[in-house]
């Protein structure tokens, strides 16, 4: 909902999710961590799956296996 309606319209987005936080950034700002989750789904047997709902295309996506952190996920959205 933070993007209009409009064709090739580029932007950069991060999350990060850990035992005790969830975190999104955006075009180099990052959100307030939310940390009241208790838990988070076991996703490790299901197919990643990105952009599933998402009309365009991704020209990049990158995973880390260790928190980067707000400040990380701020900065690879930059």
């Amino acid at each position: 909902a933070s993007y209009a309606a409009v064709v090739n319209v580029a932007y950069n987005i991060a999350s990060r999710h850990t035992s005790g936080a969830i975190n999104v950034a955006k075009d180099g700002t990052a959100a307030t961590a939310e940390t009241t989750p208790t838990a988070l789904a076991d996703l490790s047997s299901t197919a990643l799956t990105p952009g599933y709902d998402f009309s365009g295309f991704i020209s990049e996506m990158r995973l880390w296996g260790t928190d980067i952190g707000d400040t990380g996920i701020a900065e690879v959205t930059t």
